[in-house]
């Protein structure tokens, strides 16, 4: 009987872990490369999104992707818009991340901003006043796990 009602509590915490986040938010940015080289864009990708991921755990997932003549695209997924909301903050003035990213622009120019799921209408209105393109994608249907 022990064996079955540790399976069971097993099997029960299993499943909550790999619930779906009804509120991922997925970041699709695309970008060109603000003439640096190839490696000085490999290295700063590489610990750009390991600062994130140190720093921001409700962050679940920031990618940089080669697409090729100059252009770098960024996948970053968010657990909500808080996760979002923090990021902004510590990029900002003041922010723990602000020398990281006045060294992501110096990296990179963003061209688009393609925002994929549900926001809040503060981090809508944040994202709004960055002075770049953004679009607002909500969610229809779908899972992560």
């Amino acid at each position: 009987m022990k064996k079955w009602t540790l399976l069971i509590i097993i099997c029960t915490f299993l499943g909550a872990c790999t619930q779906s986040n009804e509120k991922e938010i997925i970041f699709f940015v695309e970008m060109t490369n603000n003439e640096k080289s190839q490696t000085e864009i490999e290295n700063f990708s590489k610990h750009y999104q390991n600062i994130v991921n140190t720093n921001e755990p409700k962050t679940l997932s920031w990618k940089f992707f080669d697409a090729g003549e100059n252009k770098v695209i960024e996948l970053s997924r968010w657990s909500d818009s808080e996760a979002i909301k923090t990021h902004i903050e510590n990029i900002s003035e003041g922010g723990i991340l602000q020398k990281d990213f006045e060294s992501f622009v110096d990296h990179y120019v963003i061209e688009k901003i393609s925002v994929l799921g549900e926001v809040t209408e503060e981090v809508r209105v944040m994202l709004s006043n960055l002075g770049i393109p953004v679009t607002f994608s909500p969610l229809i249907a779908g899972y992560s796990k």
